[in-house]
């Protein structure tokens, strides 16, 4: 997530389930309806877009969701126009890919992917922001959950890391689980070299789960872990379940990296399918959700500063349909991919009430918007 301390001249670069990334400027998220089409740059389903660290490059997930791959793009980011220029397309070697994070280092991004049962490591070349496309690592996931419709086998859906780059989380939707892996460069060359010799002499070669823990131990199987975020200052996570619609707490032990959980508690007003979103603020005084379905609502928690345990303040209507995913802005701003509508929403967070506030939407959003990044 960029966060900038200056609410003008923002650029917004937007992933869709199309063929192009749109990039806008915005010169007050006070008044979305004052932005700029900057740039409409193709890219096969480019459904969900991040930023390297250093904001010289942008990596978009295209989502194709047929055998026999997915595959993630580079771009480099012009900070002074906004605009885009493609430096290459890499396979996933798997299929639906539709998230992905850029290890803290900067050297390394990790992808999800949704429809190939598994999660993809490539080394970034530090210079031009390329992947590479033999320095890769392939984790695989067998099983199925409960679920007849939606867990009829591994589904991962988010890929993060930890703030030091020594761990990969992957949350499993399928598997009603949160597969942990242990990270160290050294080792991700060692396995892809190994990977590249074995392909090279005609085989096939995966790296295994090195470490799988149940990220939902005292929750119903079934309910499908979507997304999670963690506290900047502590050890807790937050975890969006999507086909029960909950959000969870744990505390993780450092030690061991075991998750506890602490707290469960409904996104959905009526019991729905559907959640979606979650980030955590960056003073780590507030958690933000979002749900899906017929119901299209926002939800604010208070964090217990001692606890970590979550209070709701508020739940609001995304004023559009199927808010896909969000963009927490300076701790003051929600922007929201209403996806089916086809509109990006801003909400300003007023602290003294712990409400959000519609302060007004870029319309007419060409394809469907599915994600959100901010330089």
């Amino acid at each position: 997530m960029i966060r900038s301390q200056d609410p003008l001249g923002r650029f917004l670069f937007v992933g869709t389930g199309g063929k192009h990334i749109y990039v806008y400027k915005l010169e007050d998220l006070d008044h979305p309806e004052s932005h700029t089409l900057i740039q409409a740059i193709p890219s096969e389903v480019p459904s969900f877009v991040t930023l390297h660290p250093s904001k010289r490059f942008l990596y978009a997930c295209n989502e194709l969701e047929t055998a026999p791959t997915g595959s993630v793009s580079a771009f480099s980011v012009d900070a002074e126009s906004g605009r885009l220029t493609w430096i290459s397309t890499v396979p996933t070697k798997a299929p639906g890919p539709c998230h992905a994070q850029v290890h803290p280092s900067g050297e390394f991004l990790g992808s999800a992917n949704y429809h190939g049962v598994s999660s993809t490591i490539f080394a970034i070349d530090p210079k031009s922001g390329a992947l590479s496309p033999t320095d890769i690592v392939v984790h695989t996931y067998t099983g199925k959950g409960p679920h007849p419709d939606r867990q009829e086998c591994s589904h991962p859906h988010q890929f993060h890391w930890n703030a030091d780059g020594s761990l990969a989380y992957v949350a499993d939707l399928g598997l009603d689980r949160i597969h942990i892996h242990p990270f160290s460069p050294e080792s991700h060359h060692r396995r892809a070299a190994s990977a590249a010799a074995a392909t090279a002499a005609g085989h096939t070669q995966d790296s295994v789960v090195d470490l799988a823990v149940d990220a939902i131990p005292a929750h119903a199987p079934g309910s499908g872990p979507r997304v999670m975020a963690f506290h900047p200052a502590s050890d807790w996570v937050y975890l969006i379940t999507e086909l029960d619609s909950h959000i969870h707490a744990y505390s993780i032990d450092p030690s061991s990296n075991g998750w506890t959980l602490i707290q469960s508690l409904p996104l959905s007003a009526s019991n729905q399918i559907g959640a979606s979103g979650i980030e955590v603020s960056a003073d780590g005084r507030y958690v933000f959700a979002s749900m899906r379905a017929d119901e299209n609502t926002l939800s604010v928690f208070r964090i217990d500063p001692d606890t970590g345990l979550l209070t709701q303040t508020c739940r609001t209507s995304t004023l559009g349909e199927i808010p896909r995913h969000f963009a927490l802005v300076d701790d003051r701003w929600l922007v929201v991919a209403n996806q089916i509508s086809k509109e990006i929403r801003v909400f300003r967070f007023d602290r003294d009430s712990e409400t959000l506030v519609s302060v007004g939407a870029i319309e007419n959003v060409p394809e469907c918007p599915q994600s959100i990044a901010f330089l």
